[in-house]
Formats: C-alpha cells, sequence, structure tokens
C-alpha cells in the first residue's frame, strides 16, 4: 500500500543496527509506492523510540509506515501510537 515511512534505528556504528536498517531501506527503494519521510536513531532503547515517535507522528501526517530496528523500540513506538491516537 502506497505511503511514508519513519525508521527508527538503533544507532549509527554497529553492524547489527547496520545491517537492519540497510534491509528496511532496500525494502523502501525497491517499493514504488512508499517513501522514506525520516531516520532517527532510538539507541536500542523503549523509552528513546516512545519519545522520537511521539515527535514523529505529529510532524509526519501522512506515516503508514514506523519500523524500528527491535522489539524494545517497537514497545517504544506502539505506546506512542496509543498516546498520539
Amino acid at each position: 500500500m502506497p505511503g511514508d515511512f519513519v525508521l527508527i534505528s538503533g544507532d549509527k556504528n554497529t553492524p547489527a543496527s547496520i545491517n537492519r536498517e540497510a534491509g528496511a531501506t532496500s525494502f523502501i527503494m525497491q517499493e514504488e509506492r512508499v517513501s522514506l519521510s525520516q531516520r532517527v536513531y532510538g539507541d536500542w532503547q523503549e523509552s528513546i523510540a516512545y519519545e522520537q515517535a511521539k515527535v514523529l507522528l505529529n510532524r509526519h501526517k501522512d506515516i503508514r509506515y514506523l519500523w524500528t530496528a527491535n522489539d524494545h523500540m517497537a514497545f517504544g513506538a506502539i505506546r506512542a501510537l496509543e498516546d498520539v491516537g
């Protein structure tokens, strides 16, 4: 489905983060009807991802997809989705 993507990646330096982000970016680039709106780094932490997701959801009103690099950050993003509505 068409829409905007935002990524909450782990960090800028570790191989795990770089490889996970490369996979997500590769997927986005292959899909004609989606675009990457913004990428931020959550330092693998739920609390940081929560705060970032709240900002991203308010900044980008057309977000359809929100990707995180691990489960903990996903939990923070889910909580932000619930809080923002």
